[in-house]
């Protein structure tokens, strides 16, 4: 499941997506998926429609309007405890708390100073487990393509305890699992995690339930 669109074309779109069931074996064919609707099902110049009004840029829009989900307030006893270890077990490494949004070029007069995502936005190889056979970008000459199959966008963590199941195949039932699946970059403050007490980690967990 998932919204289809029209293909990129061109070499600068150059991804290897044989394994996914929502595209074709080749970047400059249409994505499919299995529902009901036709495929595309967002067509960036639909005819008759102008640019500027296409379903793709309502979907932006509506998307960009959306307000970031709060966090569970106050916290418990429990929940304070597990920001503190979150912090100290080094899972703060990648998901920054918080990060700002004001820019020379973006005043922050109309938006907040920083958003509470916990995120640094950037990729991290995650190991070979997590790894879906992906890869992205033109290849680099002596280095591959600019994304490899184990690397992931660090996900923000607001709002995750209403998005289970988690990582980006949903194998997770739980946010302990989702943990325990850490590796490559992840698996020094996987491992600290896994070396807390029964109840610490319970706490750490109750802390991701506030966010």
């Amino acid at each position: 499941m998932g919204i289809t669109s029209e293909p990129f074309e061109g070499s600068g779109a150059t991804v290897s997506l044989a394994f996914c069931a929502q595209v074709g074996s080749d970047p400059n064919e249409a994505t499919f998926d299995f529902d009901s609707a036709p495929d595309p099902e967002i067509d960036p110049h639909p005819l008759g429609t102008p640019a500027t009004t296409t379903d793709l840029g309502d979907l932006i829009a509506f998307t960009s309007f959306l307000a970031p989900p709060g966090k569970l307030e106050p916290f418990s006893a429990a929940a304070t405890r597990g920001q503190a270890l979150f912090e100290d077990v080094g899972c703060t490494d990648c998901h920054f708390p918080s990060l700002p949004t004001c820019h020379v070029a973006l005043p922050c007069s109309d938006v907040p100073a920083t958003i509470e995502a916990y995120t640094d936005l950037l990729l991290h190889d995650m190991g070979p487990d997590l790894a879906d056979g992906i890869s992205m970008g033109l290849p680099e000459p002596d280095q591959g393509p600019l994304t490899t199959g184990s690397e992931w966008r660090t996900t923000p963590l607001w709002g995750v305890s209403l998005s289970a199941p988690y990582l980006h195949d949903g194998r997770a039932e739980t946010l302990g699992e989702a943990i325990d699946l850490h590796a490559g970059e992840g698996q020094t403050a996987r491992d600290a995690y896994t070396a807390l007490t029964p109840a610490q980690q319970a706490d750490l967990i109750e802390f991701l339930e506030h966010l």
